[in-house]
């Protein structure tokens, strides 16, 4: 086998100090709040509230051009 390209002693010493030592890289972070309101457990819909909008048995699927997102000014 080719041998390996030489591990500048730099780096495998840096290396060595990490593996020893406490990584500095890991610092206990402020939870950064989110953006939006998370509230657990409503993220994922309903089986039945899923299963409400799909096509019964034998009936085409119609795509829908309404947008159901809520309007900006009426989150206020």
């Amino acid at each position: 086998p080719t041998p390996q390209a030489p591990v500048d002693s730099d780096a495998l010493a840096r290396l060595k100090y990490r593996m020893a030592n406490k990584d500095y890289r890991v610092e206990e972070t402020s939870q950064e709040p989110l953006p939006f309101p998370f509230k657990p457990g409503q993220e994922q819909p309903k089986p039945q509230e899923r299963e409400r909008n799909l096509p019964k048995e034998g009936e085409a699927f119609e795509p829908t051009k309404e947008d159901f997102r809520e309007k900006e000014e009426e989150k206020e």
